[in-house]
Order: C-alpha cells, then sequence, then structure tokens
C-alpha cells in the first residue's frame, strides 16, 4: 500500500549526514565521467578491433579514435549533454547510438554489438538500425524514470507506458499484457526465472490474500537495477514465456568504485560499488522502508503497520572473452491490522479482525557468459529463489469467533545454456536446453492456479539473412514434463524486411507449451495449457521520429476451467477468482481464450531537451471452454492509451553541471469487468457472494488518471546529487477498483484507487 510523503526534514537530516560521509571520507582520485566502451561481434561476442569511434554532442564532433585488441574505447569529459556514437569497421555494417545521456558525474558502461556485412554491396553503405525491429520486446532504462512521471522508481510500473500493457492497481505493479490474467505473467532477473519479487504483495487485493503477480514495492529498485526488458508476443526461443509478459530485470553494473545513497517515501537505501581487482567489482544496495521507521515510532496509518526490508548483492568479473556474475537477494515484508476498539469505533466490517500477513523473500543464481571461439558464444546461468507467504486472520463479527489461517511456500529452480553458433556470415543459430523446477511446501500453493512442475525444455533456432533486405527465422523446441509424462512440441517462425535504416515491416507467429494448471487429474493426465500467437508489424524511424503499427491475434486452448454446482465455470483467463461460495462439482481442461488488437505508437525528441510520445491499443480478449462461445472476461477492456511529455533542461556553470527534468503522463483506458454482487445472499452469508461467479457482465467506469514529475540533478567530478518529486493522480480523479458487500453497513462498497499521492526522494552518489 502507497502511503503519504514523508516530511522533508526528514530528507534534510539525510542530506547532512551524506554531507559529513564525504567530509570524513577518503577516496582516491576519481576520473572524469564518460564512456566505457565495449565493441563486439554479435554473434560471437568477440572483440572488434580496430573500430573507428564517433562521438558528438549534436553536431560537433568530441572524440575520434580506435578500439584496442580488447575492443575497447574510453571517453572522458566534464561536460554534460546527450551524445551520439557512432561506429565503423572493415566487414562490418555501420552502428549508430543516439541520446545516450552524460550528467557531469555518471560514467556509462556500454557493449555494442556489430553485425558482419552479408553481402558485398559496391558503392552503398549499409547502416544497421539503432534498434533490431521486434514487436516482442520493450526495453526500460535508468533514463526513462526521468521521463514518464508516476513510475515510483519501479521501472515495472513503467511497463504500462508500452503499447498493449494495463496497470491493474493503482497501489501495485500488477499489469495485464494484451488483456490477459496478470497471473500469466512471469518475473526473471538476469535472464532467469525467479518466484514474485514484491513486497507487500496483498496490497489492494479485494481478499486481502497474498499474490504471486504483483506488489505494491519491487524488491530491486532503481537504485538497484539497470535496464528491464519486457517480453510479450512473438517471443525467441530463449524465453519460454509465450502468454501474458515476461519482465526481465538487469542489475545495476557500477562502472567504477562508488557509494550510492537515497532516502525517501520507499525507504533509506544505501549501496555502492567496490573493485576487487581490476577486472571485478562488487556492487551491493541495503533498504529499509520508511513506513517501518514511522509505524515504529509511533504513527498510525489507518491502523495498519507497514514494513519491508531487502538487500541484494552482485560479483562481476569481465575479461576480454567472459563474463561471470554471481548475484542474491533477501527480502522480508510485513502487514499488520488490529482490530478496532471500542466496538463503537468500528465503522467496516474490516475493523472487528486482526490480520497479519508476512513474506519472505530469497534467491541466488550465477551467469556466465564466455566467447569459445570466432563461431560459438555460450550463455549459462542458474538461480534458486523462494518465497514463503503466511496470512492469519482472526477476530468475530457474528455470535462465533472467525479464524482464517494460510500458508505458501513456493521453490523455483531455473538454468539455462544457450550456444549461438555462427554458420556464415549469413546464418546462425541458437541451441539451447532449459530445466524450470517449481515445488511447493505444502501439497497444493494456496496463492496460484499453478501446479508443481519439473520441465526441461530443448530448442533450436536458425536465423538466415538471405538477401541484404530480407532476413527469415525459424525454431523449434520440445518441452518435456517429467511430473506429467508428457512432451509438447512447439515452433516459432519470422520473416523481416527491412528496405533500409528507417523502415521494416516484419511477420511471425510461436506456438509452444505452458505452465501447468493445478486440476484434480491424476499422474499422467496432460495439464498444461498451449499457447499460439499470430503477428505483423511496421517500424519507421527517421530522424527524431519512431512510429510502429502492431497487428496480433493470440489464442489458448486446454486451460483449467472450475465447474460450479450451479453450472456456473469459472475460467483461469479470470484469475484471481472472485470470491464464491457455492461447492465446485470438478475441474475440466477445455478453457480456450483468445486475444485480438491493434497497437500503434509515435515517439517524437528534440534536440532541445523535449520529448513527446504517445501510443494506443485497441484489443478485445474473450475466454470459454469447448462447448460454448467465447466470451468477454475480467480483463476486456477495449483500449488503453498513453501520452507522455517530458522537457530537460541542462546547464553548466564552474564545474557543475545542473540538469531538471519535468514529465506530465495522461492514462485513458476502457474499463474491467466484474461479476454482479446478490445483496440478499451476501448479507446471509456475511461476505460478498456473487451471482453468478462466472459471468462478468458489470462494467466499471473507464479509468483516467494524470501524472507529474519534477527532478534536479546536480553533478560534480567526484559527487552527483538528485532531487525528486513524483506525483501520481495529480489531478485527484476518481478510479473504481472493485465493487464488495460490507456485513456491518450492510451495503455493496465501491472501492476506490489511489488519490494524489507525491512521492520525494533525494538521492546521493560518489
Amino acid at each position: 500500500m502507497i502511503l503519504g510523503s514523508p516530511s522533508l526534514r526528514r530528507d534534510s537530516f539525510f542530506r547532512v549526514f551524506l554531507l559529513a560521509i564525504l567530509l570524513y571520507h577518503s577516496s582516491p582520485a576519481l576520473i572524469a565521467q564518460g564512456v566505457e566502451g565495449t565493441v563486439v561481434e554479435a554473434f560471437s561476442r568477440q572483440p572488434v578491433v580496430s573500430a573507428k569511434v564517433i562521438i558528438s554532442f549534436g553536431d560537433s564532433i568530441a572524440y575520434e579514435g580506435l578500439t584496442s585488441e580488447s575492443g575497447r574505447y574510453q571517453f572522458q569529459t566534464d561536460k554534460a549533454g546527450r551524445i551520439n556514437i557512432h561506429l565503423t569497421a572493415e566487414g562490418f555494417t555501420d552502428y549508430k547510438l543516439s541520446d545516450i545521456m552524460l550528467d557531469g558525474y555518471t560514467t556509462q558502461r556500454l557493449e555494442h554489438l556489430l553485425e558482419r556485412a552479408s553481402f558485398d554491396l559496391p558503392g552503398i553503405t549499409v547502416t544497421a538500425r539503432q534498434k533490431e525491429p521486434a514487436s516482442f520486446i520493450r526495453t526500460i532504462t535508468p533514463d526513462d524514470l526521468l521521463q514518464i512521471a508516476g513510475n515510483f522508481e519501479d521501472p515495472v510500473r513503467m511497463a504500462h507506458s508500452q503499447p498493449g500493457i494495463v496497470q491493474l492497481n493503482d497501489q501495485a505493479n500488477q499489469l495485464s499484457a494484451r488483456g490477459q490474467a496478470p497471473i500469466f505473467n512471469s518475473w526473471y532477473l538476469e535472464g532467469l526465472e525467479i518466484v514474485n519479487p514484491n513486497h507487500t504483495s496483498n496490497a489492494g487485493t479485494l481478499s486481502d490474500l497474498p499474490t504471486q503477480y504483483g506488489g505494491g514495492v519491487n524488491m530491486f529498485s532503481a537504485q538497484t537495477l539497470g535496464s528491464t526488458d519486457v517480453y510479450m508476443g512473438v517471443n525467441p526461443l530463449s524465453v519460454n514465456t509465450n502468454s501474458g509478459a515476461a519482465i526481465d530485470m538487469h542489475l545495476h553494473e557500477s562502472a567504477r568504485p562508488e557509494w550510492r545513497a537515497k532516502a525517501g517515501l520507499l525507504g533509506i537505501e544505501m549501496g555502492g560499488g567496490a573493485s576487487l581487482g581490476s577486472n571485478s567489482i562488487l556492487d551491493f544496495n541495503l533498504r529499509y522502508s520508511f513506513t517501518g521507521i514511522l509505524t515504529n515510532l509511533g504513527a498510525d496509518f489507518g491502523g495498519e503497520k507497514i514494513n519491508f526490508y531487502d538487500g541484494v548483492v552482485s560479483f562481476r568479473n569481465e575479461g576480454a572473452r567472459h563474463k561471470l556474475k554471481f548475484f542474491a537477494w533477501a527480502g522480508n515484508s510485513i502487514n499488520e491490522f488490529d482490530h478496532v476498539d471500542p466496538p463503537e469505533n468500528r465503522e467496516r466490517y474490516k475493523d472487528f479482525f486482526d490480520i497479519d500477513y508476512d513474506n519472505d523473500i530469497l534467491g541466488a543464481g550465477g551467469r556466465y557468459d564466455v566467447t569459445l571461439s570466432q563461431k560459438l558464444f555460450l550463455r549459462s546461468g542458474f538461480a534458486y529463489s523462494t518465497n514463503q507467504t503466511s496470512y492469519l486472520k482472526t477476530g468475530q463479527f457474528g455470535p462465533e469467533p472467525e479464524t482464517f489461517d494460510q500458508h505458501g511456500t513456493v521453490h523455483l529452480i531455473s538454468s539455462f545454456a544457450d550456444l549461438t553458433i555462427r554458420h556464415s556470415s549469413r546464418i546462425h543459430s541458437n541451441a539451447g536446453l532449459e530445466y524450470t523446477n517449481r515445488s511447493y511446501k505444502e501439497d497444493y500453493y494456496p496463492f496460484s492456479p499453478f501446479d508443481e512442475e519439473s520441465m526441461l525444455r530443448p530448442y533450436l533456432n536458425t536465423a538466415i539473412q538471405f538477401a541484404p533486405d530480407w532476413k527469415v527465422e525459424a525454431g523449434g523446441e520440445i518441452q518435456r514434463s517429467f511430473q506429467y509424462d508428457t512432451w509438447i512440441p512447439g515452433y516459432r517462425a519470422k520473416l523481416a524486411w527491412t528496405p533500409n535504416e528507417h523502415h521494416a515491416i516484419f511477420a511471425g507467429m510461436r506456438h509452444s507449451g505452458g505452465e501447468p494448471l493445478y486440476t484434480s487429474s491424476h499422474k499422467g493426465t496432460r495439464v498444461q495449457f498451449v499457447s499460439e500467437t499470430y503477428e505483423v508489424g511496421w517500424d519507421w524511424v527517421l530522424k527524431n521520429h519512431n512510429i510502429g503499427l502492431n497487428l496480433y491475434y493470440q489464442k489458448m486452448r486446454d486451460l483449467t476451467v472450475l465447474m460450479l454446482d450451479d453450472d456456473a465455470p469459472l475460467y483461469v483467463s479470470d484469475y484471481p477468482f472472485s470470491p464464491f461460495s457455492t461447492n465446485i462439482l470438478g475441474f475440466i481442461t477445455d478453457g480456450r481464450s483468445g486475444q485480438k488488437g491493434i497497437e500503434a505508437r509515435w515517439d517524437f525528441h528534440q534536440a532541445n531537451g523535449w520529448r513527446f510520445g504517445i501510443n494506443q491499443s485497441v484489443y478485445d480478449s474473450r475466454r470459454g471452454y469447448i462447448k460454448n462461445a467465447l466470451q468477454p472476461g475480467r480483463y476486456d477492456g477495449g483500449f488503453a492509451t498513453h501520452i507522455s511529455v517530458s522537457k530537460e533542461i541542462i546547464t553548466e556553470r564552474n564545474g557543475k553541471n545542473r540538469i531538471w527534468n519535468f514529465s506530465l503522463r495522461g492514462l485513458f483506458n476502457g474499463g474491467l469487468w466484474e461479476v454482479k454482487i446478490d445483496e440478499v445472499a451476501s448479507e446471509m452469508l456475511e461476505t460478498t457472494f456473487y451471482q453468478y461467479p462466472g459471468c462478468y457482465d458489470l462494467h466499471l467506469p473507464l479509468y483516467k488518471r494524470i501524472d507529474a514529475g519534477i527532478s534536479r540533478t546536480i553533478a560534480y567530478a567526484k559527487v552527483r546529487w538528485r532531487y525528486s518529486l513524483d506525483i501520481q493522480n495529480l489531478a485527484g480523479l476518481t478510479n473504481i477498483a472493485y465493487h464488495y458487500y460490507d456485513p456491518f453497513l450492510q451495503e455493496v462498497i465501491a472501492q476506490k484507487q489511489l488519490g494524489l499521492i507525491p512521492v520525494f526522494s533525494v538521492q546521493a552518489s560518489w
């Protein structure tokens, strides 16, 4: 749950505290800010020697040089601004990268992947696109956090600024991708699947029970993360998920030894990077919530005590041909609600109960990427993560005391090895093997519809550049379930036409198996669902404009359907299920769903710091089972609109760089759907009871919101201060999250989303 902003006085104290550290902290002289770049061949990751590097501020060239034998170059400057990088090398296509921010302090670590020139075209310079057209990936960078408001320093909250993604809860980062239930989303760290890495994951749910598909506060904060990739659609075979969204977070990699500290609404953070030799660095971050500090001091937040803390550590060793990385994370969150005394002060049903929620998260993993030869490049990784949740509700509303006690522990092991094979300059393949094991301490996990699983998935994909403008990809996979003794084949194909560096048209499809859904079926019965996705798109880049258009269709089958005693089905596509009190007669696996839509976007930026972006999604999301026609479900919002405007101002004086960032964002989405509440039955049963649990025929109002953000960065060569104010729902617009029946008030209540929420923070890096 997101609460009010802490006082500015605490941040002033924090600033004085940091200044004292800086005054007494002795450190060697630091090099000026700039870029530490590595230029490698795209397939093998081998260094490209003597590549020409040109770095410019606008039209003014600031650096020209050649890469070393290890493919590296270094550019240092005390000037702030956005730079462009142009790389050329014999036998490779030209490479351009623009809009890299230098703030006067930060050293950017960049890796450039150069494509070999597959065709010899005399007299024609072939320039690679800055970004390969790919409908399946949306990348969120730390720079985006300054340009798009309402993000609460959580890159996952940034994801709903992308086409096809809708935020489901103002209090959490739960999202629906292309009209699908959030339970189909997967969480990854450094390319390895992990358990839900969110604190207070019960925030805002109707029953206050924990969820496994999002949360109020991401354990991996903006100070911990670098870029975050969100996959959806015709994903590459290296990404197992072909339904929902796969959120792949990448840890921050310090370019040089430094300390970082931050104080704000979300908590106090302290971390940094320490050098362990010439090629190794240890990076860590610790955080403790402000709400925890304030509640321990006696502050009251509507009867709730909310607290969380976490820690993340990573070690990186990088050589000319390899990169080794280990990482671990741990955290705990607590949400306690005490019943209201004396009884005459009770104003709602919840006031009669004590509710205690506790969530522990733990994980560790590693990545090892190595160049084996000019034609072979190996990526590999292993991770273990676990989430232990407990929920206890006690109290008395009616004649008898009530107790509800639920516990759940999930363990997830994921690993992979992926070998890139370059057959020639026009043909390369990826051969991979992935193993995933998910298990529960109990017989089943009460907060998720997915069953235990042990799965091995080999895959092979080949890309062929058969003409200068044409590229085709084709591959297959086999998903082997050890627990259910099944084999599910899958395949993927993609065709791209890129006549020049400005235009690209592509089409693709993917068929693959999904996770097993919990049923009462006997072992040996196939319970994994199957997903198919088809997509076609157009991408156009010209100077300051980037326009894209995508059309998609996705269908899923073999989904679990719960059959109730009144023959009202509950579909996993609508998860989490609305509360119901009828008996479950059984399960069937004939559930189906279909999603289709069109997504359009336009991004525009100017050299003077103005940026504008708009995207529009129109979609249809339906589900049913084999005997019935598909019907609209809970997440069939119909459309989603996102508009963002930002302005960046950079000034320099007396060796000090000042950067102002102003941003506005508007959201306008179609309302989601609910089931009508049976007030007579709800009053009799003293809980929320729905007339027909699986029938979503009550349309919530349209969702609308305006966010604003402002940040100021003051950077010297040895220290950087950043102050930011992020405001969600600037205009205080009212949105309805859901309806429920309150037995104490004896009426249906419309639960509102959050109102205006200001989030202030101050950060120092030195």
